[in-house]
């Protein structure tokens, strides 16, 4: 009887226990489904709310009385779902009463709906402003590691904004990610904009939705019907972790061991080019380290030609007939295929027709074997390399399965894409755009074939961007770590960026001078970036899991090389495991003037955004 009593008191109290929708005790599995459509008059207890939240009975989505979620400027409402990263789907309305700034190029955050994950990072849709945004009119996905100053990572939707209530779905899936739909419609039905690589949610703990942050014209948000589905644990994150670069296989002899007239065999010589430019800079080009021109306005010609052999600067150029007078010459290092025949290619007419065919590519790469088979040929590839989502590919815009077969029409493969000049959101300031570049060639030519790529020094075409020193040389060692052979400077400036100056790296004295500090460390490391990884030599991990730090290791003359590169553009702090060394030794960090002491193996250095720091640890 004792038991029955007891188990009848404890079915009273659970029966009678206030019922709080989406409370969640820590560790507790959370609730299959959590509904909510604010009708009650008071803010459900389940949410966490700051900022003067209410529910506003003058505001409902749909049809006769009810009610909705009100956040005025600064406000903040906080659905917590479970202590661990879930997958489900999230279903919601706003109301968008079409507000703006005077100013909408002004940076701040306005009124934002998302989600947070466990380590704190909130990923949101809004109506973020930054004058490389359109904030007053389209949407945007932010993100930061504390839902503050959203619109500095950002993607942009191309989705007007329009107003009235509407309907936002997020999608969480452990294979497919994150999925996102706007009234019914996936935002990526027309242009893929959440992918992979330009998001980092996979998972949620918590629903967030926050006003506006500013105080001009500071816009109120309006929230309704929200359904919460949680269908499982997050078990796949898609967050880049720190990495130790895999061994690239390097062929016996090197790369260029099989071109009898092709590029120097020595280990001391590592190429460093510059894009198009007159034989007649030369030799400023040869003092600031450049070793090397790709490419030659209209030619080559015989002055051309002749211009370069006196500076003592070779050269990769088109295969013409004035050329191939000089099968000889050992100016002439490689043959250039046409620039870029990935991206939609002019007609002729005033407009754009498909890229040049993969085959035609390897056509003429044939033919230019048959006609010199001692020099191998250089194809340069397009930005779509590593913006699948890049339009000036045409109707071949989202088809990244063309490049294995470009990459059989050449023999040095390279590509270009410049994140800091880049206007358009889901590229620009994301430096880490490049490495992402250069390990999918390397992937697509099976580590077979040397992988160079070309990096921005210069404002290129844009009057508002230009690189800075810190940039260029992050951009430069991430290529390198990341399997690069080869680093091509784009120095040209346009008339888009207040007018064409052919050299404008050379027009550049602060650039110019770090440039040449970036290629002389290159020059006196080349015996070592020559040298295969060593693969599995050592592990690494960073306190932040926002910012990955890559790292590739080299051995070399009783040395380790340690080359290391904060992947985004945040602080963090590295712990190396390097095997293979003393119990005892001393890191010194090259061109710091700094060591830091070896224990087992083990050491760590800070990191600022985008940082490098290069390791030398004897014995």
């Amino acid at each position: 009887m004792k038991k029955l009593w007891m188990l009848a008191v404890i079915l009273l109290q659970v029966m009678t226990a206030p019922n709080i929708p989406g409370a969640c005790a820590a560790g507790a599995t959370p609730a299959p489904q959590q509904q909510f459509n604010f009708d009650g008059g008071t803010v459900p207890a389940s949410w966490k709310v700051s900022g003067g939240v209410t529910i506003d009975p003058n505001m409902n989505h749909g049809a006769g009385p009810g009610g909705s979620l009100k956040a005025p400027p600064g406000a903040t409402a906080v659905l917590n779902v479970s202590d661990t990263d879930r997958v489900g789907k999230i279903d919601f309305w706003i109301y968008d009463d079409g507000s703006a700034p005077a100013d909408p190029k002004a940076p701040r955050d306005g009124p934002t709906w998302g989600i947070q994950n466990a380590d704190g990072t909130v990923e949101t849709v809004g109506v973020l402003y930054a004058a490389y945004l359109s904030g007053g009119d389209s949407y945007a996905v932010g993100t930061s590691p504390d839902g503050k100053f959203l619109y500095r990572n950002v993607v942009y939707l191309g989705i007007n904004r329009k107003k009235g209530w509407h309907e936002w779905t997020f999608v969480f899936d452990n294979t497919r990610g994150w999925t996102l739909f706007y009234d019914g419609k996936d935002v990526n039905a027309n242009s893929p904009r959440i992918i992979e690589d330009n998001v980092k949610a996979r998972g949620f703990t918590s629903i967030r939705f926050a006003g506006d942050t500013g105080a001009d014209h500071p816009q109120t948000l309006w929230v309704d019907d929200v359904t919460v589905d949680v269908t499982g644990p997050l078990t796949n994150t898609g967050v880049p972790e720190s990495r130790v670069m895999s061994t690239i296989p390097v062929p016996p002899g090197g790369y260029y061991a099989k071109w009898t007239n092709g590029p120097p065999k020595d280990p001391n010589w590592f190429p460093i080019g510059v894009w198009l430019q007159n034989p007649d800079r030369a030799a400023e080009f040869k003092a600031i380290g450049i070793d090397l021109y790709v490419g030659l306005w209209d030619g080559p010609t015989e002055d051309q030609l002749a211009a370069l052999k006196k500076a003592g600067m070779p050269v990769i150029c088109a295969q013409n007939s004035v050329a191939l007078k000089h099968l000889n010459d050992p100016t002439i290092l490689a043959w250039l295929q046409d620039d870029e025949p990935d991206n939609a290619q002019a007609d002729g007419k005033g407009g754009y027709g498909p890229p040049t065919t993969p085959a035609e590519i390897v056509r003429r790469y044939n033919a230019m074997h048959a006609a010199d088979p001692t020099r191998p040929v250089y194809l340069g590839l397009g930005q779509g390399v590593a913006w699948d989502n890049w339009v000036g590919r045409g109707v071949r815009t989202n088809k990244p399965d063309d490049y294995p077969l470009y990459a059989k029409g050449g023999d040095i493969i390279s590509f270009d894409i410049y994140p800091v000049v880049n206007d358009n959101a889901e590229i620009k300031g994301k430096l880490w755009k490049v490495p992402f570049g250069v390990e999918r060639l390397v992937k697509w030519t099976d580590g077979q074939k040397p992988v160079w790529n070309d990096l921005e020094c210069t404002r290129i075409s844009n009057p508002n961007a230009k690189p800075t020193p810190a940039q260029v040389r992050a951009e430069v060692w991430m290529s390198l770590i990341h399997g690069s052979h080869g680093i091509i400077y784009f120095v040209h400036q346009f008339k888009e960026a207040g007018g064409f100056i052919e050299a404008a790296l050379l027009s550049d004295k602060v650039m110019s001078a770090a440039v040449a500090r970036i290629n002389k460390q290159i020059m006196d490391l080349a015996p070592v970036l020559n040298s295969p990884n060593v693969g599995g030599g050592g592990a690494v991990a960073s306190s932040s899991k926002l910012v990955p730090v890559d790292v590739m290791i080299k051995r070399y003359r009783g040395a380790t090389y340690v080359f290391a590169v904060a992947m985004r553009n945040d602080n963090t702090h590295a712990q190396f495991q390097v095997k293979g060394l003393p119990a005892h030794a001393s890191a010194e960090a090259l061109g710091e003037n700094r060591k830091i002491a070896v224990t087992g193996g083990k050491f760590g250095d800070n990191f600022n955004g985008y940082e490098v720091h290069l390791y030398k640890i004897a014995g």
